[in-house]
């Protein structure tokens, strides 16, 4: 069993995300390809950057829900439904909020790591 993590480590990992994006992680590099026949877009960046941006991209959609939220909120007159989507979008931003930090708090980690590999 270790063999297969030391070669896993060792050669990466691939997963597929959906039918048409595949994402490999090599060491601290991810490279994600997006394969649409008869192109593939491959794009590369280290996780350092990934996981530094990707609280930003979150922090995108938290807006973009919370902005829809605060729409459907305004609404002096709301169906079932409204009021099922308002208690959803809640949850939906809430739990955007909470990856966000806990990002932040991997980013913190990856900075102490990269200090520690320096000696």
């Amino acid at each position: 069993m270790e063999d297969v993590v030391r070669r896993g480590i060792e050669d990466g990992v691939k997963m597929w995300l959906g039918d048409s994006v595949l994402s490999e992680v090599v060491w601290d590099d991810l490279k994600l390809y997006i394969i649409k026949p008869p192109r593939c877009l491959r794009a590369e960046v280290s996780f350092d950057e990934f996981i530094g941006k990707l609280d930003i991209i979150l922090a995108t959609f938290c807006v973009h829900f919370g902005r829809r939220l605060e729409h459907l909120k305004r609404k002096k007159e709301r169906d079932i439904f409204e009021e099922q989507k308002i208690e959803v979008l809640e949850q939906i931003v809430l739990r955007l909020n909470k990856a966000i930090e806990e990002v932040q708090g991997i980013s913190k980690f990856l900075k102490k790591l990269r200090e520690l590999e320096r000696h």
